[in-house]
């Protein structure tokens, strides 16, 4: 992939902490559309990729009880 020194991918929040923690240098992606454009084009060299992607928690959209609405990271509109 590009000029990806390192590709992880994450299940859980837990997992992602413990991957990052690990290794400091890593890159969060989501889609990664615009991580991997800056990595085709010599924007970012040897990076080193943590997907997060398949944290099914950071997909979710919460009311809560006092009707606070909370979108996590990876919630899209549909």
């Amino acid at each position: 992939m590009y000029n990806a020194r390192k590709y992880l991918e994450a299940e859980t929040v837990e997992e992602a902490v413990n991957l990052l923690t690990e290794n400091p240098n890593l890159t969060i992606i989501a889609g990664g559309t615009d991580v991997l454009i800056k990595i085709h084009s010599g924007k970012i060299e040897e990076t080193e990729l943590l997907s997060i992607r398949k944290i099914k928690l950071l997909k979710t959209i919460d009311i809560l009880e006092d009707k606070t609405i909370v979108m996590r990271t990876l919630a899209t509109f549909s």
